[in-house]
């Protein structure tokens, strides 16, 4: 198994309020990433408060629990920004993927995605939790059409923010060879499925991190991009 990580400013942004963390833990491999939002430096901090007190859990914990744990991370951070005036309503995106026993377990918040790459199919694991997911869920607009709808960037979950969540949780079982991908939306807003899926088949991991971020930032890079592969090659335990 092989883990690639990559965290970019970007070309328009003055901070990096992505934070992502990889490592291998008592229940297994896992791969975390979360994109902050809120003035001064609210989303800096937000995300990478969100990723640290994860990761404590992760490695302090003896069973899989991961509505619990993005749970006691919401609460951590809404109950910080409560007592620091400056930093209300800051807040970040959580996606995080453990895999334990030939299983994949996913925990998301927001829009960060989680895609899985099998043979030549792509699968978007992940459902964002946004303003634009919401027109798409009721036929009001395609898809194609939120590509470039102008509220495209609103979230409607984001950790941190609010004394409860919605969560989303998942597993996938996982095959030899599989290959998961984590990122911010600064890589999928400029760099469509379709090309994710052809970059990753096209070239071993360490590779496929260059291309997937050199493509985001030849389009303008207007966000900070970040992103973390997982190849299964050779096994999954």
């Amino acid at each position: 198994m092989k883990i690639v990580e990559k965290t970019h400013t970007g070309l328009v942004r003055e901070q990096n309020q992505d934070f992502i963390k990889t490592g291998k833990c008592p229940l297994g491999i896992y791969g975390i990433i979360a994109d902050g939002m809120g003035g001064h430096s609210g989303g800096e901090l937000a995300s990478e408060m969100a990723v640290k007190e994860l990761e404590r859990k992760i490695n302090t914990s003896e069973v899989i629990q991961i509505k619990t744990w993005i749970e006691e991370v919401n609460s951590y951070l809404y109950n910080y920004s409560l007592s620091t005036p400056e930093l209300t309503g800051m807040g970040t995106t959580l996606t995080f993927g453990l895999i334990s026993n030939n299983m994949l377990y996913i925990g998301h918040v927001g829009d960060s995605r989680a895609y899985l790459l099998r043979g030549n199919e792509l699968f978007q694991l992940t459902t964002d939790h946004s303003f634009v997911q919401e027109l798409i869920n009721l036929g009001d607009i395609t898809k194609e059409e939120a590509n470039n709808h102008p509220r495209k960037n609103i979230l409607t979950q984001a950790v941190g923010t609010a004394k409860e969540v919605e969560i989303q949780v998942l597993n996938q079982s996982i095959q030899p060879n599989d290959i998961i991908l984590l990122c911010s939306d600064g890589l999928t807003n400029l760099v469509t499925n379709d090309e994710i899926s052809q970059i990753l088949q096209s070239y071993q991991i360490e590779e496929c991190a260059e291309k997937l971020l050199d493509t985001a930032l030849s389009r303008g890079g207007n966000d900070n991009i970040s992103l973390i592969i997982i190849s299964c090659e050779g096994g999954v335990n």
